[in-house]
């Protein structure tokens, strides 16, 4: 609330006052004179309210600190510098012995205390409070000096002393409304286990004490609104937690802290739900530290309240029971579902602005807890599904209800979504069916729920960027299918082929959808696909086809387009209302024509512009394949030699037959690795329950077109060794390979090679039989070996 606004209407209404008052007097006054006395009287007086209703001229607020604050602040400060300097005089010249000099500091102490309350009795504002805190200063180092330095105190006496002096400080603060000295009363409060503490691990008294200055606090905000002390000893519960931790979480027991973060975490939260929005609506005089401030103060609260739980909830789960981290951050999440249902249940305790806030807060916090939770609960493809789910229930949710809020959360938990699923989807080296596996699933999952929040969104309000969901949709569905064109096509040519399908189908099913049911936006995808043929025939294929196939893609292509551009024209002022596909159709031939115009049969050719010829010889097939119309198929491979490669470019060859020209397929292959050996690495070894040798090893990366052949074992002395060697692509699915058997006689009759036959498993385990466990056996390497390939081409 704006207070200046406050008391300036204060001034106001004592100025009407005194002005009242002076016209009773004046009444009363002549009230025995003529009535022209009385009008004249009355003209004169009358001008007085109008005088008296201007506000009176306030100091200026720099005025006031400088001279009833900082002057009063600093001459406290100076005395209490004075008196440590006379004390330690007294002190170094050895006036008075250990226990007089606690006692000149006790007294000291009081007394500063007892003044500070004869000024709060005269009213004074601003000095009592801090009087009161330097005098209880001085008693608590007067009490921690008498049993740090000159022992006059046991540990169990200070303590007492000091939880008292804290108790009585508390309760003072209370009584004069003052926040200021609570605090310092909480220092002390807070310093006195650590200052005494001598190095032991007492987190039971260090837990259940701080729980109880959480309970005094919790009593004293039922009456008053301080948030600065409570800003205060949530970070020293935090502070002292988290140092705790460091060194003794792993040599304690589990209850006594999580009790203790479940506690302090439900006395703040009911204290701020069910007390502190109803107090401030009082609007009284509670002396807390930047009032003005509490609109600010009361969100960072309850945002730093509910992380400090989590984070140390979550560090003592995961030290304990770390199967159950994720679970606690899901208990967290249904904590704050709960606030929210209660606030609405109690709204009458809220200011309307208050309620929004309040629910908007515990919304994200409930957000953001169920997301960490699914990181935890999930892994792999499961947590990119979950996410997917997450993401697109709560955008759907956003859409139904109309929460701008939620929406841009939405948003955000889309981006990282779609992040992981497009970057970090652990099943992009997986080979499945076309369309048909748990990878394209998942794009599609996406793009659905994306096109359901647009769908809801599109007939309600205007919202900016709602038409990004549709886009990201169709984005998605289209990277989807290219990503499995990638991962299922093998064959380069024929997988850039099978790019241009995909293209080709979205840009003519987005169109058509367009057009027919007046979809702005699906005709906008569809322009932009088609846009990016486009441009993968310019800037890709152009220069991998043939010339004639350039030809004809160039003139069908460009046909296709001014069909388009004139179909546009024509229909302009109907295209929203357009039902007739004729059209449509016509566009959709242009686009297939311009890539599928082409004959991929053989065609004659005109050799005149060919000035390279060379005859080859193409081996034959002894058993053709016959086709389903009764050809013969034959199938060969050219290498391409030197002259060859020299006097054209890859798009410039011909193969021609009969005078006919023949379909083949260039490719670039690189020379077959010859064998080799590599480093192999040991794992682990052990015995099992029946004393066999068990090793472990892990397969080095060998060249691609190679394969794996045999492991070279090598021990000391003679030696026969017989044991079974398994393959896994994890270390916990093996597949038993083979036996095998290795063995020394002198240094001259020797088998070390143990053979296996590896496809991609990376794991290697190897059991020998009792009688042989004692030889101490080092694998030094492994062989692998080359692999020939084989590149065919069709001639009809």
């Amino acid at each position: 609330m704006d207070f200046k606004k406050i008391q300036k209407r204060l001034d106001e209404l004592e100025a009407e006052i005194v002005s009242l008052k002076k016209e009773i007097f004046t009444y009363s006054k002549n009230q025995t004179d003529l009535e022209p006395k009385e009008t004249a009287s009355t003209t004169f007086v009358s001008p007085s309210p109008t005088l008296e209703t201007l506000p009176k001229k306030r100091s200026p607020e720099w005025e006031l600190f400088l001279g009833g604050n900082f002057l009063g602040k600093l001459g406290l400060f100076s005395i209490l510098l004075a008196s440590v300097w006379f004390i330690k005089y007294a002190f170094d010249n050895r006036w008075v012995n250990e226990s007089g000099r606690i006692l000149i500091g006790l007294s000291i102490g009081f007394g500063v205390c007892i003044t500070g309350l004869q000024l709060a009795r005269k009213k004074f504002r601003i000095l009592p409070e801090s009087v009161l805190g330097t005098g209880f200063s001085i008693v608590y180092l007067s009490l921690f000096s008498g049993y740090y330095y000159y022992d006059l105190f046991s540990l169990s006496e200070t303590f007492l002393y000091l939880s008292s002096l804290s108790i009585f400080s508390s309760g003072l603060a209370y009584w004069i409304r003052k926040e200021i000295l609570y605090i310092f009363a909480l220092i002390g409060s807070i310093l006195s286990p650590v200052l005494i503490s001598q190095g032991e691990n007492s987190y039971q008294f260090l837990f259940g004490y701080l729980v109880f200055l959480n309970i005094l606090l919790f009593l004293i905000s039922r009456k008053i609104p301080w948030i600065v002390s409570s800003f205060f000893l949530l970070i020293a519960n935090f502070a002292l937690y988290h140092f705790w931790a460091i060194k003794n979480i792993n040599q304690s027991g589990f209850i006594v802290p999580f009790s203790f973060i479940n506690i302090t975490y439900l006395l703040f939260a009911y204290g701020k739900v069910f007390f502190f929005p109803k107090l401030l609506q009082k609007n009284e005089n509670s002396g807390g530290i930047f009032p003005q401030w509490n609109w600010i103060f009361y969100p960072i609260f309850l945002v730093l309240n509910s992380l400090s739980f989590g984070l140390m909830g979550y560090m003592q789960i995961e030290e304990t029971y770390p199967k159950l981290s994720s679970h606690f951050i899901l208990f967290g999440a249904i904590l704050f579902s709960l606030w929210i249902l209660i606030s609405r249940k109690k709204s009458d305790f809220f200011y309307p602005s208050q309620l929004e806030i309040f629910e908007m807060i515990h919304l994200y916090l409930l957000l953001g807890f169920t997301f960490a939770a699914l990181l935890n609960f999930s892994e792999g493809n499961w947590l990119t599904f979950a996410w997917i789910i997450f993401a697109g229930v709560i955008s759907l949710l956003s859409s139904k209800f109309e929460n701008t809020h939620l929406r841009y959360v939405s948003a955000g938990f889309w981006i990282l979504a779609l992040f992981k699923l497009y970057f970090f989807n652990p099943m992009d080296d997986v080979n499945r069916l076309f369309l048909l596996n748990e990878r394209f699933a998942l794009y599609v999952l996406s793009s659905l729920f994306l096109f359901g929040t647009y769908y809801i969104q599109k007939n309600k309000d205007s919202f900016w960027f709602h038409r990004g969901f549709i886009y990201m949709g169709i984005f998605t569905f289209i990277l989807g299918t290219l990503i499995d064109v990638y991962h299922t096509v093998h064959n380069e040519h024929y997988r850039n082929l099978g790019y241009s399908y995909v293209l080709a189908f979205y840009a003519a099913v987005f169109l058509f959808i367009g057009f027919k049911y007046s979809f702005r936006s699906l005709r906008i995808a569809g322009f932009i696909v088609t846009a990016v043929l486009v441009g993968k025939f310019y800037f890709y294929d152009i220069w991998t086809m043939s010339k004639i196939v350039r030809i004809i893609a160039g003139f069908t292509l460009g046909t296709g387009f001014i069909l388009v551009s004139l179909f546009y024209q024509k229909f302009k002022d109907k295209i929203i209302n357009y039902q007739n596909t004729s059209g449509l159709l016509l566009l959709f031939l242009a686009i297939f024509a311009s890539f599928f115009a082409s004959p991929l049969n053989a065609e004659k050719i005109d050799t005149k512009g060919y000035r390279y010829y060379k005859e080859i010889q193409i081996p034959k097939l002894s058993n053709p394949t016959e086709s389903e119309e009764g050809e013969k198929l034959f199938y060969g491979r050219i290498k391409l030699d030197e002259d060859i490669v020299r006097h054209s470019g890859i798009n410039d060859r011909r193969i021609v037959y009969n005078d006919r020209t023949i379909p083949f397929i260039s490719r670039n292959v690189m020379g077959a690795y010859e064998g080799g050996e590599k480093k192999v690495n040991l794992l682990f070894q052990e015995k099992d329950e029946d004393m066999n040798g068990i090793y472990v090893l892990k397969l080095p990366k060998i060249p691609s077109k190679t394969r794996y052949k045999s492991i070279i074992a090598e021990g000391s002395g003679e030696y026969e060794i017989k044991g079974k060697i398994y393959l896994g692509k994890t270390l916990d699915d093996w597949t038993l390979d083979s036996d095998f058997t290795i063995y020394s006689y002198n240094g001259e009759n020797v088998l070390n090679e143990i053979k296996f036959n590896s496809d991609d498993e990376k794991f290697v385990r190897i059991e020998i039989s009792q009688n042989a466990s004692n030889i101490k056996l080092e694998f030094t390497k492994v062989l692998y070996e080359s692999v020939s390939e084989k590149m065919e081409f069709k001639k009809p």
